[in-house]
């Protein structure tokens, strides 16, 4: 998408405008570190759980979606073959 935006662009009054500016890419230094600026990365400890339960709801769908595809194709439903495949 951005690259697409990047290249594409649209006239306003008689002049030909671009979707993105590309002004703080040219004055930026040509080499940098890329770590010299530290943002503060954290977790929404609320939404943890949530996603536990959204983790495991799909687990056991994907196993029930295992056990239908093999059901379907004939392959035998049980057995180590197919829990190899579950795993």
């Amino acid at each position: 998408g951005f690259l697409i935006a990047g290249l594409s662009s649209y006239e306003q009054d008689g002049r030909q405008l671009h979707y993105v500016k590309f002004d703080g890419i040219s004055s930026a230094p040509t080499l940098t570190f890329l770590f010299s600026k530290v943002f503060p990365i954290s977790i929404y400890l609320p939404s943890v759980f949530p996603l536990l339960i959204c983790f495991i709801i799909t687990s056991v769908e994907s196993i029930g979606d295992i056990s239908a595809s093999a059901e379907a194709s004939q392959v035998e439903p049980n057995g180590p073959v197919f829990e190899r495949r579950v795993q």
